[in-house]
């Protein structure tokens, strides 16, 4: 979970976020699509939640993090990811994908829009 640096955009941050925690970069990215945003007031703090499709030959590269942040990563179903997270609004998250996923594909997670959303 990244953050965005005073300069940047949600989508700006975003991108960066990506690559520095996983080796994918833009050109790996079919589509970016906001599913949600909250706020904590007394924080302060503004939160965005995307989904990213990935195109499929993209490969997940951890070892060359900036920050080293993660160790390990795991593809998971949807449906299971909940399960494997700490905070609600993350729940939330996967919950309101799932959602997206169910209307605008069908169920067929694996199929792709021909347009790239960049």
């Amino acid at each position: 979970m990244g953050k965005v640096e005073h300069d940047e955009t949600f989508r700006k941050g975003l991108l960066r976020e990506i690559k520095e925690e996983s080796g994918i970069t833009r050109k790996d990215i079919h589509k970016i699509t906001k599913i949600f945003s909250y706020e904590f007031v007394l924080e302060k703090v503004k939160e965005e939640v995307f989904l990213v499709e990935v195109k499929s030959d993209t490969s997940i590269d951890i070892s060359n993090n900036v920050v080293l942040e993660h160790d390990n990563y795991k593809l998971v179903k949807i449906d299971n990811a909940d399960r494997l997270v700490k905070f609600d609004t993350n729940r939330i998250a996967f919950y309101l994908t799932r959602k997206y996923l169910e209307k605008h594909y069908h169920g067929n997670f694996n199929y792709l829009p021909q347009k790239d959303n960049l």
